[in-house]
């Protein structure tokens, strides 16, 4: 931008200089030096103003897309944490039902329902793993909290636990699909 302007007013002072040589009229001379100086500032500086515009639009759009990379980046990372909890709580739920230990594989279920629950109203997550696909897996979380608690109040329990891993096998799996597609996208 300096070299602009230092070019600009060089310009307009050899144009000065150049026209008032060759005005014909002495006496005119100083006005029209005056007025012509004048005008090449004017234009001059509406030219420079579209520059630095120019340059400042440059800039800008840099800067926000800058902006919108870094924040996609976070978002990324906050969601794969999110979602490395997910996959941490559903081994965790298999785990307890393994070792019949249904009240805990109850709570976290309904933790790992929650976390489906959160997926489901995030529309960055939802463009990746369709809320119909999320309700479906919610849905089948519920079922299978109840079919425990009901187990659980009476007092044989005939729990089918390859069922209930099964069940988390497949909410496991789109998990993991989706922490894929986020990285994917992150990068």
């Amino acid at each position: 931008m300096k070299i602009y302007t230092i070019a600009a007013g060089i310009t307009i002072i050899a144009l000065s200089v150049l026209l008032y040589i060759f005005v014909p009229l002495i006496e005119e001379k100083t006005v029209n030096l005056i007025s012509i100086s004048g005008t090449l500032a004017s234009i001059t500086g509406l030219i420079l103003v579209f520059i630095q515009n120019s340059h400042a639009i440059k800039i800008s759009e840099a800067t926000q897309e800058a902006a919108n990379t870094s924040r996609n980046r976070i978002l990324s990372l906050f969601y794969t944490i999110d979602i490395a909890k997910l996959q941490k709580t559903i081994h965790e739920i298999q785990q307890y039902n393994r070792s019949k230990n249904f009240q805990l594989s109850i709570l976290r279920m309904q933790e790992l329902r929650e976390g489906l629950q959160n997926i489901r109203c995030n529309a960055d997550l939802t463009s990746i793993l369709s809320e119909k696909k999320i309700n479906a897996l919610i849905s089948t979380m519920s079922i299978d909290i109840s079919t425990i608690e009901k187990q659980l109040s009476t007092d044989e329990i005939f729990v089918d636990i390859s069922k209930l891993n099964d069940n988390l096998d497949s909410v496991l799996k789109e998990v993991n699909t989706l922490n894929s597609e986020i990285r994917y996208k992150g990068e």
